[in-house]
Parts: structure tokens; sequence; C-alpha cells
């Protein structure tokens, strides 16, 4: 439990489809807070193209949230990172600013007082940043990987190489850590829901909104190591997911088999400012020679691919190549219309 009265802990949710989901989270949120807790749930709605922003004022209403909860419509889809931006920049000039931020995916729900376990998590450890809770998969809660590793050129290369000894070998240094029963310090954790303290977010800025989808908040954290702070994962603290519900990925894959472009766009955006330029081209180029590689051994043995549909073309066109032709951190995937 938290050591002080009423700490003030704001929450955020980005909206995007999923309306009636993310009316399922609110609630989750306000119903497992704990009596020492005063906490605000800001809504974005991320320009969805039905009609989400109705359907949460409604909810809003007959639900009779009240102050604790803000819905906040957004004319364009600039992507998760930016609509949390929206939110953030209005806490750093509010007149009383959080002690933490809980993110909350859309699709996602807590199975016990997550806000409290996390924020007391934070608050044993001055040099603490953030820290994650465990995912459980709807229907099943069954423990899902909730902690990761930094990507790096042997995790990458592992990946599109594809080989079961290889993998085997160096599974320490896949991105991957499995879920585990003990609370630990690690790289990063899943943006499905963590909790940062908001000093540390002015300490080392914001989300970067170069990213649509995807890597924000793996670069967020990789900001936040980089400043000598802890990131936790929690165990204790638990969240149901619908995987895939939000964002059509589940379990690392997407439900078509093929990534979308802003996946190849976070992965090159990722490198380029977590490592520099010259670092991104040659993991890019290794990456898609080992792809290749890759191909061939699936023909040569009828092996079932394990890499997604299209991977080196799309590779190639949206992670590999602008690194060389153009802006190395801009990204091909458009912003949503805006809504009239």
């Amino acid at each position: 439990m938290l050591k002080d009265d009423c700490k003030y802990i704001a929450a955020i949710i980005i909206n995007y489809g999923t309306a009636d989901l993310t009316v399922k989270a609110v609630e989750s949120v306000l119903l497992m807070k704990s009596n020492n807790i005063r906490i605000k749930v800001f809504v974005v709605d991320n320009c969805s193209p039905k009609d989400d922003v109705n359907i949460l004022n409604r909810a809003h209403s007959s639900y009779g949230w009240g102050e604790e909860v803000e819905v906040l419509p957004e004319k364009i889809n600039s992507g998760f990172g930016s609509g949390n931006n929206v939110v953030l920049e209005r806490l750093k000039v509010s007149t009383e600013k959080p002690e933490f931020v809980f993110f909350l995916n859309p699709d996602a729900y807590l199975q016990n007082d997550v806000v409290s376990i996390l924020a007391s998590r934070l608050q044993t450890d001055p040099n603490s940043a953030a820290a994650g809770a465990l995912v459980l998969r709807e229907g099943t809660n069954q423990p899902v990987v909730s902690s990761f590793r930094f990507p790096t050129f042997i995790s990458e290369s592992v990946s599109a190489l594809g080989v079961g000894p290889i993998h085997r070998l160096f599974k320490h240094k896949t991105v991957a850590i499995q879920p585990s029963e003990k609370a630990y310090c690690t790289d990063w954790v899943t943006g499905a829901a963590f909790m940062v303290k908001f000093s540390v977010l002015e300490d080392v800025g914001f989300f970067d909104p170069s990213f649509f989808l995807y890597y924000e908040e793996t670069e967020l954290m990789h900001r936040i190591r980089a400043k000598g702070y802890n990131v936790w994962f929690h165990p204790k603290a638990k969240v149901i997911h619908a995987a895939g519900a939000a964002t059509g990925m589940k379990d690392g894959k997407h439900e078509e088999n093929r990534k979308p472009i802003y996946i190849y766009d976070s992965w090159r955006i990722y490198f380029v400012k977590t490592h520099g330029i010259w670092t991104a081209r040659f993991i890019a180029v290794s990456n898609y020679v080992l792809s290749l590689f890759n191909l061939l051994l699936t023909k040569v043995t009828s092996k079932k691919p394990s890499l997604p549909t299209n991977y080196t073309n799309d590779f190639w066109h949206y992670s590999l190549k602008p690194l060389f032709t153009r802006d190395p951190t801009a990204r091909h995937f458009p912003a949503v219309k805006e809504n009239k």
C-alpha cells in the first residue's frame, strides 16, 4: 500500500475503434483503485472512424464517471505515443501534477489493484522510474511475456535467421523474457499496463512522436535506463489482455501473418534513435541478408516459414531502403484523415 494518503495518479487510455473495450478498461481502473489513491482517467480517442466518441460520452454519463474521467477526442490520429502526449503535455502545465502516470491499453483491464501495487513498487526505491504488470491472456489467464531485453544486433540476427539450435544457443540474448513469479529489474516492460513517475517523464521527455505504433514504449524506457533509472517487472500486478483486439497482433504476429507497415517503420526508427544511423544500417543489412538465408533454408528443408508473409520485401522497402535514401526517421504509414 502507499505510504501517504491520497496520492494523485493520472491514468491514460488511448482508444481507436475499441470503445466498448475501453469502457471496460476504465471501469476496471475505477473499481480496483484503493481508498488512498485519487485517480483521474484520461481517455484519448485517436480519431476513431466510427461512433466511438459518442459511445464513450454515453458511458461517461450512464456510469456516472463525473470528474474522475475525461474523454478527449482528437481530430487526427498521430499515433499511440502522440495520443499519450496530448495528456502528458496538459499535465506538464497543470497546477497539480500527478506523482505517477499509469498507461493502460484499451483492450486490457485490471484483475487486481494494479495501480496501488505498481505505485508502491516505485515508492520503495527512489531510483525506480517505471514498473510494469504481468499480462494474462483473456479466457485462460495464462501468463504471457510481459518484460523484455532491448533489441540488439544478436537478437535481431537470431530472429531473422530462424534456426532452432541458434535460437536456443542465444536464448539469453533474445528480446522476450519468459514470465516469472518474482519481481526484478529489466530493460523494458509491456506497454499494455505500466506506470512511470511523472517527474522522470519530465526529466527524460515524453513519447517520441516519430513512432506511430510499436517500439514507442521501448524507446522511452531506453531513455529512462540511459539516465540510470530502474525499470521493474512486478508480477503481483495482473491485467487481463484481449490480445489482438486493438492492433490485430497476437503473440508477436499479426492476424493476417503480414506485419503492418508501421511496425517496419518503428523498427527502423527505434534503431536510429537508440544506436545511431550507421549501426542501424549495419543491423538492417545483416537482418535482410539473414532473412534471405532463412527463406533459402525454408525451401530446401520444406519447413513452415518462420518469417511473416512478404517479410523480405516489406523489410527492404520500409526498414532497410529508407536508411539510405531518405530521412531515416520518417515513416510511411500516414495519419488517418481528420474528422470533420
